[in-house]
């Protein structure tokens, strides 16, 4: 069985090479039998990891890194290769209920994650489940020093990481006023992310949140009201994997009237059964519409309710994309076996 992978993707439209955060520990699981693996790659993409002499550093254990990282490149790591000796030397090993990483460098400084440990976010995570993984989203934007870990239940091993939720909205201002910074926050049990001092208002998006509820507020600085905070009426709660839209902010707030409600959540269920796929999403109001989509994006069926005969397609990586008259599309993500 080969226990070395090794990936090199092209990454289009990748982030600044130095951005204020930059973190290499990507993903920590364990397969189905129980044995752990770490995944490494530079987030966010395109920059570099210097990881050769670096030191990963267990509860119990400690080994030494023989390898660097290029844009979009990711190693994976468990005791077999670093039993080899060829991408790594020493011990590699992880107590699946309770343990801490530390990744330590003269070029990266020091990176640590330990689990389970609540709030998740930069340094804290919880603990990943038999046959998934944590998997850490770090921001693109280099005005949000922020990073989340969060449950990934089909490990992306080699690639980039998916399967986080987001809360998005907009944030709107008096044509009077003049900004000079504006931020948005969510924090919650399950992550906290937040979108960098920005000096315009507009669409904004809160990724790399695990499923849960969050609080959501919004901070600006006006030139002519100077600090203002805004802090969302209700709590958001967003499902594994799912994208929730609605959360409007106004400068100067007016009250909680003026304040949209997040859409209603469509949550997808989808569970092979002798070759069909059983789908069932349901939304407040108008029945939800579900597509299936193949691993790059592309519609190869629309689902109806109850039972769909997916025997003729290939094995492999599709998404369900469920969506209602007045809710957010989620996008669940499953893998046909044959």
């Amino acid at each position: 069985m080969v226990r070395i992978i090794v990936a090199l993707l092209v990454v289009a439209g990748a982030a600044s090479a130095n951005p204020w955060l930059q973190t290499y520990m990507s993903e920590v699981g364990f397969d189905s039998a129980g044995r752990p693996w770490v995944e490494f790659g530079v987030q966010p993409p395109g920059g570099e990891g210097y990881l050769h002499d670096a030191l990963l550093v267990t509860g119990s254990s400690v080994c030494t890194l023989d390898f660097d990282l290029g844009p979009g490149e990711f190693v994976v790591l468990d005791s077999e290769v670093v039993a080899q000796g060829e991408l790594a030397h020493g011990m590699f090993r992880l107590n699946p209920l309770a343990d801490s990483l530390m990744l330590r460098g003269d070029f990266i400084g020091e990176e640590s994650v330990r689990y389970p440990v609540f709030p998740t976010g930069l340094g804290s995570a919880p603990a990943p489940p038999l046959g998934a993984s944590v998997a850490c989203y770090t921001s693109p934007d280099n005005m949000a020093d922020v990073a989340n870990w969060y449950v990934d239940s089909t490990p992306t091993r080699c690639a980039l990481n998916d399967d986080w939720s987001s809360i998005g909205g907009r944030v709107d201002m008096d044509s009077a006023l003049t900004l000079d910074c504006m931020t948005v926050r969510a924090s919650g049990r399950y992550g906290t992310m937040n979108i960098g001092y920005r000096e315009s208002v507009g669409e904004y998006t809160l990724r790399g949140l695990g499923a849960g509820a969050y609080l959501v507020s919004m901070y600006a600085r006006v030139r002519e009201l100077g600090e203002v905070e805004v802090t969302y009426p209700e709590s958001v709660r967003v499902g594994y994997s799912q994208a929730v839209g609605g959360i409007n902010f106004r400068i100067p707030p007016s009250g909680v009237a003026e304040q949209q409600p997040p859409r209603a959540p469509v949550t997808p269920q989808a569970t092979l059964i002798r070759g069909s796929m059983l789908i069932a999403a349901s939304v407040t109001g108008r029945e939800a519409s579900a597509v299936l989509l193949d691993a790059v994006g592309h519609k190869v069926l629309d689902l109806k309710p109850g039972p769909n005969d997916v025997s003729r397609l290939p094995s492999g990586v599709y998404f369900v994309a469920a969506s209602g008259e007045r809710s957010a599309v989620n996008v669940r993500k499953v893998i046909l076996q044959r």
